[in-house]
């Protein structure tokens, strides 16, 4: 990838970020559990992206997911999980 290539896309990837957290400014009530606080959308929709992508990682490193190749391998022999 060129390096000129490379800045344009950052530009317009800042550009979108810039423009997703313009328009998501507006504070939101937010209730877990027992508490409630108030927060702007766009940090909200971070947060949100932040923790699933933590959880799906986690995910990965304790064997929650199953190994796609020793779960292919075993179904071409025929037997069952």
């Amino acid at each position: 990838m060129s390096k000129r290539f490379r800045n344009n896309l950052i530009i317009v990837i800042l550009g979108l970020a810039i423009v997703f957290v313009l328009q998501n400014a507006a504070p939101v009530e937010t209730n877990l559990f027992f508490i409630s606080f108030t927060m702007p959308r766009a940090v909200l929709i971070a947060v949100t992206f932040v923790a699933g992508g933590f959880v799906g990682y986690l995910a990965t490193l304790s064997g929650f997911l199953p190994n796609r190749k020793g779960a292919s391998g075993a179904r071409s022999r025929g037997e069952t999980t």
